[in-house]
């Protein structure tokens, strides 16, 4: 399985418009090369570079014949969960709130069944349901810095 984005490769920045210095608007993705008995996917946003990992995007129960998201926009019936400010919906990479290069993870799970959680979940919950579950994974990694990074960043 492999999780991709028109507006940025692996390892480049996140495009202006996908962070709180734009319009904080979630990128587009695609999903390829799915495994056949997915039921449904959870896409989870992870900055790798802060003390308590923060959450900035959750989404379950994304209909497992989903093949893209468009920017800014959720599939039908993919539930928004709760991020670490307490609230569902993208939080865009936030660049003046910190120094240095940060790592945004976007993590594609596969699921051989539809999440059976409350109607807005948090990352804990979500990710104990998922156990046992999990078919494959996907990582698309973005970079953010306080000055937007404008080249691909090496091995990381």
């Amino acid at each position: 399985m492999k999780l991709t984005s028109p507006a940025f490769a692996d390892k480049i920045p996140v495009p202006i418009q996908n962070t709180c210095k734009g319009e904080n608007q979630s990128p587009p993705l695609e999903f390829l090369d799915v495994p056949k008995e997915t039921r449904s996917f959870t896409l989870i946003v992870t900055d790798l570079d802060s003390p308590d990992s923060r959450i900035h995007w959750l989404v379950y129960n994304i209909p497992g014949n989903v093949t893209h998201f468009d920017e800014g926009k959720l599939p039908e019936h993919a539930v928004d969960g709760i991020c670490n400010d307490g609230k569902p919906g993208y939080e865009g990479p936030c660049p003046k709130q910190f120094r240095g290069i940060h790592r945004y993870c976007f993590k594609l799970y596969a699921l051989n069944k539809t999440l059976q959680v409350p109607s807005i979940a948090d990352a804990n919950v979500i990710q104990k349901e998922m156990q046992g579950y999990i078919l494959e994974t996907a990582e698309l990694l973005g970079v953010a810095d306080g000055e937007q990074v404008s080249e691909s960043i090496g091995p990381m």
